[in-house]
């Protein structure tokens, strides 16, 4: 995840017409500052989660 850093926790609200009406962020998380070390892959020391 070099490229994009971030985890981003978010729900689709649609309208009555199955339309996008808008989108709620609940929660985002920089992977490497918020992700903790034991949930990370064996290659965690090159930055990357899966």
């Amino acid at each position: 995840m070099r490229k994009y850093p971030f985890i981003v926790f978010y729900l689709r609200r649609l309208d009555h017409l199955d339309h996008l009406d808008h989108v709620d962020v609940w929660r985002v998380l920089h992977v490497q500052h918020d992700i903790p070390d034991w949930m990370a892959q064996p290659d965690a020391e090159e930055g990357s989660v899966q």
